[in-house]
């Protein structure tokens, strides 16, 4: 009832176990053993994908595509080569990434860039000198940077860059 310890089922099925095993000992049996776990590894496969002649055309449709690409990147940029091959630049590019070798840069590129970052810079110091011309004479801010052209954070960072005394109307005397 109520309070009474409740009987264990691990403890029966043990008893169980352990008069069943007693009872096959009395009656005059012997355990066998049985052969041990031997590891045998997994057979080869014969129908192996390096057999099959379509994967093999393939690789070497590869290859020689391969050795196509590796000719034209000693002599051709990456857009000319895509070109001549027929290929997409997205596929060639990947195809010499994996392969290792590297298409030459375009010069006409980095020339053009160059061009652009000189005549930035020029714009700049143009801007640098109407800067300093304009600081002094009492114009606010504001004014000089609607009269140039740029914004006012442009005018300040410029002033900051090149050690322009610009001060605001507050600071003025």
């Amino acid at each position: 009832m109520i309070g009474d310890p409740i009987p264990s089922q691990r403890d029966q099925v043990l008893a169980d176990l352990n008069a069943s095993i007693d009872s096959f000992f009395t009656s005059g049996k012997q355990p066998t053993e049985l052969p041990a776990f031997e590891y045998q590894p997994r057979r080869p496969r014969h129908d192996s994908p390096i057999a099959d002649p379509a994967i093999k055309a393939e690789a070497a449709a590869k290859r020689k595509l391969i050795e196509r690409a590796r000719e034209t990147a000693k002599t051709m940029t990456l857009d000319e080569a895509y070109r001549a091959l027929g290929m997409s630049r997205t596929a060639l590019h990947r195809l010499a990434k994996e392969a290792g070798f590297f298409f030459p840069r375009h010069d006409k590129e980095r020339q053009r860039r160059e061009i652009a970052r000189k005549a930035k810079a020029e714009e700049q110091a143009k801007l640098v000198e109407l800067i300093r011309a304009n600081s002094g004479i009492g114009l606010s801010r504001h004014f000089v940077a609607k009269k140039l052209g740029i914004s006012s954070h442009y005018l300040v960072r410029l002033a900051e860059e090149h050690g322009i005394d610009f001060p605001r109307w507050s600071d003025r005397p």
